[in-house]
């Protein structure tokens, strides 16, 4: 399998993959995320755990983690949605036991981590968005790609 495959190890459970939600938008605190694709500025990912949903977002100057505690009816696309995020749903799989690539720490470096993305030149949000695309066809949000 290619090195950036999100689902690397085959050989790993499939019980034991996680779901979770990145989430793209436009948020640009700093000028020169000005220059970066609108709508694609910033990403973040919403993890499913044993009784709640992790929301873990790495800004410029700080991490924020939140416990969003589970409901039945909670829908994290439909959530993220409300807020004017593109969202994409991926499985997380055990990583490999080997280290990551070294890349410069962005919110995308940081997603990409927790994801166990080993694609190196994936530095900007739009690619991120691009890559998981490609691995999951079921873009919950199609309404902000160019040429839908």
């Amino acid at each position: 399998m290619m090195e950036g495959n999100i689902n690397a190890d085959s050989r790993l459970s499939p019980l034991s993959a996680k779901q979770a939600y990145v989430a793209f938008g436009d948020q640009a605190n700093l000028p020169w995320l000005k220059l970066l694709k609108p709508g694609y500025r910033h990403c973040f990912v919403v993890l499913e755990a044993a009784d709640c949903w992790v929301l873990y977002e790495p800004l410029s100057h700080r991490t924020e983690i939140t416990v969003i505690p589970t409901q039945p009816s909670f829908d994290p696309a439909a959530w993220l949605r409300h807020f004017d995020y593109t969202v994409v749903p991926v499985m997380i799989d055990p990583p490999r036991k080997t280290a990551a690539p070294w890349g410069p720490f962005t919110c995308v470096e940081a997603v990409k981590r927790v994801l166990g993305v080993r694609a190196r030149f994936i530095l900007t949000p739009w690619r991120l968005f691009e890559f998981l695309r490609e691995q999951n066809e079921k873009v919950v949000d199609k309404s902000k790609i160019i040429g839908y």
